[in-house]
């Protein structure tokens, strides 16, 4: 007769010692949140890998995770993941997908336009000599070069389903009958209520 192992359901309750240690051991940690006048990276800018096997790689921010500090860079820090099978058997399987992870802020820097390297950079707010307004713009520490945050591509806007075309929103629909007396005094005198001015 051989002996049978079994396992043990181990169930955490809340509130607990264990309850707090597991969650301390598997949290993320990300540090404390960036304030919004320090955070550097927008969609689009062009940063270097400081860690990692990318070390010292160019690339361009997709995606920002401001709650957890994370960037995350097309083409880099790739995941395998694996997709469950379908249950028709006769659909193509696609077995696993490749997913972009994120970086933490730390880990990545701005490229200096001028050196084209890897920079510390800050924040300031600059007035515009020709239209006069305020506008905040990264500046590298290394050179003292401005770091423009990249312009976002303008999609011309199309027409749905659901929108009102502009034609209609600018047709006249409604005609006011000036022959009849506005709607207040019909209630007054229907009512029979007089009005006592002081």
């Amino acid at each position: 007769m051989g002996a049978t192992i079994t396992k043990k359901l181990y169930k955490i309750r809340p509130f607990t010692y264990q309850f707090n240690r597991f969650v301390r051991r598997h949290r993320v940690r990300a540090g404390p949140e960036i304030p919004d006048n320090e955070w550097l990276f927008a969609k689009g800018d062009v940063v270097e890998i400081l860690h990692g096997k990318n070390k010292g790689r160019h690339g361009i921010v997709t995606d920002i995770l401001r709650t957890y500090n994370q960037v995350t860079i097309s083409g880099f820090n790739l995941q395998r993941r694996l997709l469950p099978k379908p249950k028709d058997e006769k659909a193509v399987h696609i077995s696993h997908i490749n997913l972009n992870w994120p970086y933490y802020a730390r880990q990545i820097a701005l490229v200096d336009p001028l050196t084209g390297k890897a920079c510390e950079a800050i924040n300031k707010c600059i007035q515009d000599p020709e239209s006069g307004q305020v506008k905040r713009v990264r500046i590298s520490l290394d050179t003292g070069a401005v770091i423009d945050f990249p312009q976002a591509e303008e999609k011309p806007l199309e027409p749905g389903m659901k929108d009102t075309l502009m034609g209609e929103v600018k047709e006249k629909t409604y005609m006011p009958d000036f022959t009849k007396r506005p709607m207040p005094m019909d209630c007054t005198i229907n009512a029979n209520i007089i009005t006592v001015n002081d």
